[in-house]
């Protein structure tokens, strides 16, 4: 039997989200699976949602140290330290690493010579490696940055790596064709859930059925990249959108808390707000309440969960005109982009797109659910590295193919 090795140090929603969907294809396959995480997942909100069900199935090992330093790049030191450690104490036919943006950077701190030796032949992929590096560097610091990037990608022992956008993917066919040959197209992984109607979503969040909702889900904190602070400063011109709510929905920190507490002058009863964890579920309740899904994130300029969230409901999207979502969104007859650092044109964009009604999600929307399945997100990992269940997995152009929409 193939022993394959998930290895995933971070504990935040989104990875152990991708860990989560890995391994039903994995064990389907019927490829024993061992995971590692870090010691502070199992006690994670996260963890016991996502990957405790598999606890029977797999072997799960909490072993990693948390992160002690802000920019993950140093913590990846450590973890790559970890992983070159345990391939040396236990043999694996595959090794998977879903959040390895940072590990071809640390790549470069360890002796080539003995992270071979300790792989003894098989595979390693590593996830989302490419995150940020196809955006604008607007200093030399960053230019410089970017460029050791590349080097660390294309010297890492990494086997094949995986990134989930195909518009970040065909600019690397085009600056740095040879190094693409390294890379595999992967999807974003979505849940599966029947559609709730709008008023049905509302009763079940306890909130007022009538009137327009806006609003924005997920782990919200203040960080720039984030957007928030971008959101209620639109939000804060609509003053006269008295049938207008505005919902904020997801685990916030106490900065996000503050700054939404600015618009209880402007929504009073009419602002929502959900802090806590929630679950892939109640998030997509959440998602399918609102008129208009606000994505306003700047920063990561990848691909959106939230936007894949509102595509499954149904649901306008008003994004950032930056990234991944500038040209899914439109492509996709999900709604419109804006320049979200304008209130004045974010706030238009927001009233103009709540009297729409629902997305004109076309046929490129329909496939790009069919092809974000959890089970071919799975199978596509298996398939970068080799171990193909036989099954033909769904490509990027199954989305864009065939179609005039």
């Amino acid at each position: 039997m193939t022993r394959a090795l998930i290895f995933e140090p971070k504990v935040t929603g989104h990875y152990l989200t991708y860990v989560a969907a890995m391994i039903p294809a994995f064990l389907d396959r019927g490829i024993k699976v061992v995971l590692v995480l870090s010691a502070t997942a199992e006690d994670s909100d996260a963890y016991h949602y996502k990957l405790s069900k598999f606890e029977q199935d797999i072997e799960v090992k909490f072993l990693l140290p948390a992160g002690r330093y802000k920019h993950d790049a140093l913590n990846t030191l450590i973890w790559n330290k970890s992983l070159l450690a345990l391939l040396e104490n236990e043999e694996f036919e595959a090794i998977f690493v879903p959040g390895g943006d940072n590990f071809p950077l640390a790549s470069l701190f360890t002796s080539r010579r003995r992270f071979r030796r300790a792989l003894r032949g098989a595979p390693l992929a590593y996830g989302l490696v490419l995150f940020n590096l196809h955006g604008e560097a607007p200093t030399l610091k960053q230019k410089l940055i970017n460029k050791i990037r590349v080097i660390a990608l294309q010297k890492t022992y990494g086997d094949k790596l995986c990134i989930n956008d195909p518009f970040a993917f065909d600019w690397l066919a085009r600056e740095h064709q040879a190094l693409s040959r390294k890379f595999a197209l992967i999807p974003e992984p979505i849940e599966s859930f029947e559609t709730v109607a709008k008023l049905s979503a509302r009763k079940i969040l306890s909130m007022p059925d009538e009137g327009r909702y806006v609003g924005v889900g997920g782990a919200l904190s203040t960080n720039p990249k984030k957007g928030l602070a971008d959101f209620v400063n639109a939000l804060s011109l609509l003053k006269d959108e008295s049938d207008l709510h505005a919902l904020f929905a997801g685990k916030m920190t106490n900065a996000t808390l503050h700054l939404i507490s600015s618009l209880k002058s402007v929504f009073g009863s009419r602002l929502v707000v959900i802090d806590r964890f929630l679950t892939d579920k109640e998030l997509h309740i959440a998602v399918s309440s609102l008129d208009v899904v606000c994505t306003p994130n700047t920063g990561n300029i990848g691909v959106s969960g939230i936007v894949m969230r509102a595509l499954q409901a149904n649901r306008i999207v008003v994004g950032s005109n930056v990234g991944w979502q500038a040209t899914a969104i439109p492509m996709l007859g999900l709604g419109s982009v804006v320049n979200v650092d304008d209130p004045q044109l974010f706030a238009k964009a927001i009233i103009n797109a709540s009297h729409l009604g629902e997305a004109a999600v076309n046929q490129k929307g329909a496939r790009m659910l069919e092809y974000s399945s959890k089970m071919n997100f799975g199978q596509t990992w298996l398939d970068a590295v080799g171990l193909s269940s036989g099954t033909e997995c769904l490509k990027w152009n199954h989305v864009i193919a065939n179609s005039r929409s």
